[in-house]
């Protein structure tokens, strides 16, 4: 998170902080939903799982599971 965001992050907080807080006479509950949507508005989106990164996950996992002498097992040898 950038410096600007961080500080943007921080002032809707603050001011969910002064709007909801039990001490000045607001609900626990609504304060929580409050700073719950404050975290999920600057929370950026996951990126998309490109479908070569699972193929090569698969890959990997399947390569363990392959008898010893197959090519690409990578266990050619008995310790």
């Amino acid at each position: 998170m950038s410096p600007a965001k961080g500080a943007q992050w921080r002032r809707d907080r603050r001011a969910a902080l002064r709007a909801h807080h039990p001490d000045l006479g607001g609900d626990a509950d609504s304060l929580r939903a409050a700073l719950a949507e404050v975290d999920r508005r600057h929370t950026p989106a996951p990126a998309p799982r490109s479908r070569r990164r699972r193929a090569r996950r698969l890959v990997r996992a399947l390569r363990g599971r392959l008898p010893r002498g197959w090519p690409g097992a990578r266990r050619y040898l008995d310790l």
